[in-house]
């Protein structure tokens, strides 16, 4: 890195009333990244969307004349023509995408080289902390108590993601499960996503049957904890 000039890039959609992506921005700005922004557009359902994909394709192409190499984060396989694009005008692309089940095979087989953001150290924030539940009879999200009882799978945020598909489970009800553990696979934006366990328990029973969607937050599943 000391030896080559390198320009920092972020695509984040924005929402002015949201202080916390305001917060992301500026701090992003101030460590040296070119931000790019496009405000989130709400739709009258109350959906949201806040697709950044071409812009990120308009950068990368670009900037392909004046670059030797390019770093890409993302698991997206909608990526994969841009990488070709890449490739074929002699650019090295390096993807750093999420673990090896939620990045497309195409796209890790189409770039030069691939980096799980799972395994870097400091890189990723777990999806789980720790939190007392309020009771311990009703279920709990996420959270985990040193009481026991029902505890919510729930699907993690996934970025600008707004809906989810359950492709499969992978535990049975009735199943040990260990904290981390891959309970669940998930489907969007032609991507999956494994659901882990937030706890170590039992799989208790599924809220939802594979080929259903689901929104991020959502619970889709129940353990029963020790």
């Amino acid at each position: 890195m000391k030896d080559r000039e390198v320009k920092f890039l972020a695509f984040v959609p924005s929402k002015r009333e949201d202080d916390r992506r305001m917060r992301l921005i500026d701090a992003l700005s101030f460590m040296g990244f070119r931000v790019i922004t496009k405000p989130v557009r709400e739709h009258p359902d109350g959906g949201m969307k806040a697709n950044m994909d071409v812009e990120l394709v308009l950068e990368a192409v670009n900037l392909a004349q004046a670059v030797g190499e390019m770093v890409i984060v993302t698991g997206d396989s909608d990526f994969v023509p841009l990488v070709d694009f890449l490739s074929r005008r002699g650019v090295r692309v390096s993807v750093l995408g999420p673990g090896r089940s939620s990045t497309s095979v195409e796209l890790i087989r189409a770039s030069d080289s691939y980096s799980n953001l799972d395994s870097l150290a400091g890189v990723v924030i777990p999806r789980y902390h720790e939190e007392p539940a309020p009771s311990p009879d009703p279920p709990r999200a996420g959270g985990h108590s040193p009481k026991g009882g029902p505890l919510d799978i729930t699907v993690p945020l996934l970025g600008d993601v707004e809906e989810v598909t359950l492709v499969r489970w992978l535990k049975r009800v009735g199943d040990e499960v260990q904290a981390g553990e891959a309970v669940a696979e998930v489907e969007a934006d032609k991507a999956v996503f494994v659901i882990e366990a937030p706890a170590a328990g039992r799989l208790a029973a599924t809220l939802a049957e594979e080929g259903e969607k689901a929104c991020p937050g959502a619970p889709i599943g129940r353990l029963e904890t020790p």
